[in-house]
């Protein structure tokens, strides 16, 4: 069972790595996937799911999405959070530096 786990996880690597980096691999494999109903694809493989994990791979490599070059999801989020501040602005009625 634990070797089948293993070989099945290398082969979606595989799969993975033709077009995408160890770390967008790494990402692909822990995020929600709606090809998965929503499930991570490392969780449909520790069930067994090796033929779905497969294919919802193959179509993310085929669908010609490519991530090198693009932010991560942690600096995403950072830039996104950082435009939710209020910005800090002068008294109204007045003009900074003067007085």
């Amino acid at each position: 069972m634990v070797v089948q786990a293993v070989d099945d996880l290398r082969t979606i690597d595989q799969i993975l790595r033709e077009a995408y980096s160890a770390e967008a691999t790494r990402s692909w494999l822990m995020a929600r996937n709606r090809l998965l109903g929503f499930d991570r694809p490392i969780d449909r493989l520790g069930h067994g799911d090796f033929a779905a994990v497969r294919e919802a791979a193959e179509a993310f490599v085929d669908s010609g999405l490519h991530l090198s070059g693009a932010p991560s999801f942690s600096a995403w989020i950072g830039a996104s959070a950082s435009r939710l501040r209020p910005q800090r602005t002068g008294v109204r009625g007045t003009r900074r530096g003067t007085n």
